[in-house]
């Protein structure tokens, strides 16, 4: 049987491409900092044969019973050069810096299951398109006070992956 490869995301085929989860009450790493990741672990490589296309990112707060407006950012950065130029391929093989989604509790809550839907990139009818070989990571920031703050969560993020071959021109 031979391989398929879709030229484009494969509708109908969205799956949970990221899970992190669920951790303990404890300090994020960088509170109110939202360049530097929310805990050890919340940074996740694509491998370099796999664009993938990012359409939810759903994240489950617990504040530990501090209240404020808590907050969990999607990003991603970097990708590979060294991938060939494909027809349709947008970036063809480029890198890319951008903020995916955030996900925010309300001021007054305590627990919260926050999902964001992601705005389709241009010429894309669902999806954000991260290139082969960036790195995510989840950054956290929260509003109140300057201390650290306590909270604990998970997150899902959900998608299409869009093969690329590393080894041919296509």
């Amino acid at each position: 049987m031979g391989k398929t490869a879709f030229d484009g995301p494969v509708y109908g085929a969205k799956s949970l491409l990221w899970s992190y989860g669920p951790a303990t009450c404890d300090t994020p790493s960088t509170a109110a900092n939202t360049t530097g990741l929310y805990k050890n672990g919340s940074i996740r490589v694509l491998p370099p044969y796999e664009d993938w296309y990012i359409t939810e990112f759903y994240v489950d707060f617990s504040t530990c019973s501090s209240l404020g407006a808590h907050s969990l950012i999607l990003k991603s950065e970097g990708g590979s050069t060294t991938i060939p130029a494909r027809l349709n391929a947008p970036g063809n093989g480029s890198t890319r810096a951008q903020t995916i989604a955030t996900a925010t509790t309300a001021t007054t809550s305590t627990t919260a299951g926050v999902l964001v839907t992601t705005t389709a990139d241009g010429g894309e009818f669902e999806g954000v398109w991260v290139p082969a070989g960036s790195t995510l990571r989840v950054a956290y920031s929260h509003v109140g006070s300057t201390t650290a703050e306590v909270m604990t969560g998970g997150w899902q993020v959900s998608g299409f992956i869009r093969f690329r071959s590393s080894t041919r021109n296509e």
